[in-house]
């Protein structure tokens, strides 16, 4: 389970241990919630609708769609075999599969078969602590607006403050040659001046506002 996200199987193993702890549903039910965690949200939608995923960059005719659908039915299926018993008019078809291959992925995932480490204990209490993004989507127009915002806060920043050192490491990783050239004005998304002023107003109140905007462009 080396391509498996590393957050989310510390996720997944989280979730069964809290469920067996609470005692409340048995070992089978839970197995099944983890299966459907990570089949029905994760893996299978992806599966279904794979461009917004950036798996693939061709459209998906209706027909494809429909047959990936089923892919993804057959999956589940397999999934939950050990735990659920599928439907007797399709055993032919099920047949034609081994039964623990999917039902193995789960166990990889609970087992921790990765090198990931859990989060420090410390940070537990903070949902937003570990949360670091690498990369984020965002329309170039909208880019070129936070970035000339970031200058704009750049400005107010004294010469010797920790954080404008640095937001100036951040905004200089972002060359010219990355960027297409400014859009017009007419085509751009401008921004008011009070807005401005109150998003100034805002970073000087409070660094952290600032902080999460850093974190977006590392």
């Amino acid at each position: 389970m080396n391509c498996f996200p590393p957050q989310l199987s510390w996720l997944v193993r989280i979730l069964y241990d809290v469920l067996l702890t609470a005692k409340r549903t048995d070992t089978r039910e839970v197995n099944a919630i983890c299966v459907d965690l990570v089949f029905a949200f994760f893996l299978c939608p992806a599966l279904v609708t794979p461009e917004p995923y950036g798996i693939c960059d061709a459209p998906i005719s209706h027909i494809s769609s429909f047959n990936l659908m089923q892919i993804a039915q057959i999956l589940q299926v397999l999934a939950m075999s050990r735990w659920e018993t599928h439907d007797p008019r399709q055993s032919d078809l099920y047949s034609h599969f081994d039964k623990e291959v999917m039902s193995s992925v789960v166990d990889g995932i609970l087992e921790g078969g990765g090198t990931e480490m859990p989060p420090p204990a410390s940070c537990l209490n903070s949902p937003l602590s570990t949360l670091i993004r690498s990369s984020c989507l965002i329309p170039e127009a909208r880019l070129h607006s936070f970035v000339a915002f970031l200058n704009t806060v750049l400005t107010e920043l004294l010469d010797d403050d920790m954080m404008r050192k640095d937001l100036e490491s951040v905004i200089g990783r972002l060359k010219s040659s990355h960027l297409s050239p400014v859009p017009s004005t007419s085509s751009a998304i401008s921004t008011p001046n009070t807005t401005k002023k109150n998003l100034l107003g805002r970073v000087k109140n409070n660094r952290c506002v600032m902080f999460l905007s850093v974190q977006l462009l590392c």
